[in-house]
Parts: structure tokens; sequence; C-alpha cells
């Protein structure tokens, strides 16, 4: 089918806009996988975790690394 034989989209989607450039600009180029990374282990921050490898939460030991 060529452009002009194509359906037209309908509705909302034929209300949207492209994206101006103020939203281009801010979003993002990359996925943001630090909100997905497990917790840290509350017990590993004690000293007391006793999972080792088995533990799924995360070791950090410092805390500056935001």
């Amino acid at each position: 089918m060529s452009l002009e034989q194509q359906p037209q989209p309908y509705g909302q989607l034929a209300k949207a806009q492209p994206p101006s450039d103020v939203l281009m600009k801010l979003a993002r180029s990359a996925p943001y996988y630090k909100r997905n990374q497990p917790h840290i282990c509350s017990f590993y921050v004690k000293g007391e975790c006793k999972r080792g490898e088995e533990c799924p939460y995360r070791y950090e030991d410092s805390f500056s690394s935001k």
C-alpha cells in the first residue's frame, strides 16, 4: 500500500501532535534501570545477613553512590 491508500488514524490518535522540542530534550535517551535494582539488604548493613550469595537483596558498602 502506498501512503495515500493507508487508512488515516481517527479519534484521539488523529488529534495527537508530534512531540515538541522541549519534550524531546527532556526525554530519556536510555532506560532508567536504577529504579529496578533490588533494595539494599538491611541485615547486611547491620552485619547480620546470613544468606550470602543466596540473598536476593543488594550489598553495598558505601551509600554515597546515588
